[in-house]
């Protein structure tokens, strides 16, 4: 036996013979010394000796060539070779377990174009022992650039080749991390990635391409950092199966697609804020958060009805969209109507805050409000509740699982939230209660006195109030990203200088109008037309009243998160649309319940 088949038998001894013969005629053509000679061993031509490296390449011991254990692609990122149990040469030949760039790999190593040693591929070439081609299958050993990667890639002991692959966690150039990491169109391998490949574990994905609605994101992929979100808000109509307190049919089995909507559980469904046991098993909803001041369907449909009905601006409407509770005035706007007022449209000029409130012309006046009623029991015929994210709860909370707070409804275990901003940040923590919820007036670094000791609009405006605006917001966390930033930003924008929609209007006007029909799509609620007039563009403040607007009205602000009244089909009073027959109820992720 000749002293390379000694070698081949020492150093592969697992290979069959036939192969241990390539590989000892391999190794017998090598620059490396294993005590043979001691010429060899002072002067590796550009390789590496037992644990040596060249450029690029990784070893166990001293280096040669200018190589070293940590330098030019040791443990880190080297340019060029790739390394093995040795160390690789720069166009010259491998050392056992190193790579030439060029030339022919040893054992385990592979090359760019060359021929395979044991254990080696090409590009393009067979594979040998444990190597893979371009393309080709996973093995043991390495892998070059667009083949299928081994167990630990092209680099062995964390040394990487420049946009090869890397050890144990290292990047490549333009390729995936370490450990997870696959090669450029190839298979996963536990080591690195060549030059192009995909993440593997721990890899940076592109937020704005993975498919999933981030945090900061307005939908799947789009808004925030990520490119404008085309925002769609005409969906089917609003569940028959949802929105009856009971339904005839269901029972004798005359109406099977609600005994299947409703999973066989029953003709009726569930609010959230009852506290009705006899209901659990049954479906739960909830109010939309589409529905909100500021949502991305209210922004959105302002803008289409300014295009539809000839207001300036669309892109900045004279109007912004809201939903709010209010109790029938028969006497005043509501004159004509019984009942309640579902699904009534009002156009609403804002007059003035209350007396701890920053007073215009210190504080601007923010735009008039479209109100579409969509609850009762909300304050009286005088006022208009808003619905607006952490708008204070009132009687009941269907939004978190508070303990602090006696009304929260907890017979169902749903809650729209998982995270709810502190009660202690504010002046008192029953504010968030019943004091308007996260409201600048609520905060004290949001309030000051001007010199002549009336309420100042500096503070409001301050960054420092803003910021803290923004980080309570902020706290508002859902199990949907949907329902967690379209609550945050109206939680934020309602508190905004110059929309400070969130705080109680008195001294307002207002006036019945037909619902503007963008609107009616947001809301699910739709009424033919009542021979009412439309939303004046031009009456902007009190003082453009024309007469035909009634004062002495004001607005208040919730979130409750219960389904409002007007979702229940059997609480309307007055001819809708067959379809859009009632508002939007909303599963507890936030989704519309529709018809289809």
């Amino acid at each position: 036996m000749t002293p390379r088949d000694i070698l081949a038998d020492r150093f592969v001894p697992w290979a069959p013979r036939a192969w241990r013969h390539v590989a000892a005629v391999v190794l017998g053509m090598t620059a490396v010394s294993f005590g043979c000679s001691s010429d060899q061993a002072e002067n590796p031509s550009g390789g590496g000796a037992l644990g040596g490296a060249g450029p690029g390449g990784a070893g166990l011991g001293d280096p040669s060539s200018g190589g070293s254990s940590t330098s030019s692609g040791g443990d880190g990122d080297g340019s060029g070779g790739a390394s093995g149990l040795g160390g690789a040469a720069t166009g010259g030949l491998a050392a056992l377990g190193g790579a030439t760039s060029g030339g022919a790999p040893g054992l385990g190593g592979s090359t760019s174009g060359g021929a395979p040693g044991l254990g080696g591929a090409t590009s393009g070439g067979e594979p040998g022992l444990g190597g893979s081609t371009s393309g080709g299958a996973p093995n043991l050993g390495g892998a070059i650039s667009g083949g299928s990667a081994g167990l630990g890639g092209v680099s062995e002991l964390g040394g990487a080749t420049s946009g090869g692959a890397t050890g144990s966690g290292g990047a490549t150039s333009g390729g995936g991390p370490g450990l997870g990491g696959s090669t450029s169109g190839g298979a996963p391998n536990l080591g690195g990635a060549t030059s192009g490949g995909s993440a593997g574990t721990g890899g940076v994905v592109d937020p704005c391409t993975n498919g999933v609605q981030d945090a900061g994101e307005e939908g799947v992929d789009c808004g925030g950092s990520c490119s404008p979100c085309e925002v769609v808000y005409r969906i089917g109509p609003p569940s028959p199966c949802h929105d009856d307190t009971y339904i005839e049919d269901c029972a004798n089995g005359t109406s099977p697609s609600c005994s299947a909507a409703l999973g066989g559980s029953g003709c009726t469904v569930a609010n959230v804020c009852e506290a009705d046991t006899s209901k659990i098993g049954l479906p739960v909803t909830h109010a939309c958060p589409r529905h909100m001041l500021f949502s991305p369907e209210m922004v959105q449909a302002a803008k289409d009805d300014a295009v539809t009905y000839g207001w300036p601006n669309p892109d900045d409407p004279p109007f912004t969209y809201a939903v709010a509770g209010h109790d029938i005035d028969t006497g005043g706007v509501d004159s004509g109507l019984t009942g309640n007022s579902c699904c009534q449209c009002y156009q609403l000029v804002l007059g003035t805050p209350l007396d701890n409130a920053p007073q215009p012309p210190r504080i601007p006046v923010p735009k008039p409000l479209i109100v579409q009623t969509f609850n009762t029991a909300a304050g009286g015929p005088m006022s208009f509740d808003l619905f607006m994210a952490v708008g204070g709860y009132g009687a009941f909370n269907g939004c978190y699982n508070d303990p602090n707070f006696q009304n929260t409804a907890t017979t169902y275990g749903e809650f729209a939230y998982t995270g709810f901003p502190d009660p202690n940040a504010l002046t008192q923590p029953n504010m968030l209660y019943y004091e308007g919820g996260l409201r600048y007036l609520n905060l004290e670094v949001c309030n000051s006195l001007g010199d002549d000791y009336q309420p100042s609009a500096d503070a409001v405006q301050s960054a420092e109030c803003q910021d803290r605006i923004e980080e309570l917001c902020n706290q508002i966390e859902s199990p949907s990203a949907m329902v967690t930033n379209t609550s945050r930003a109206s939680c934020i924008e309602g508190n905004r200088y110059e929309s400070l929609y969130h705080q109680n209007w008195r001294d307002s006007i207002v006036k019945r109008i037909e619902c503007p029909e963008a609107f009616t799509r947001v809301t699910g609620c739709k009424i033919p037309n009542q021979g009412l007039p439309s939303a004046d563009p031009d009456v902007r403040t009190v003082g453009d009243n024309d007469g035909s607007f009634l004062t002495g009205y004001g607005t208040t602000t919730m979130q409750d998160c219960c389904k409002p009244t007007c979702a229940w089909h059997d609480n309307i009073n007055v001819t809708t649309d067959p379809e859009f027959r009632s508002f939007y109820s909303c599963d507890v992720m936030g989704e519309p319940i529709t018809a289809y």
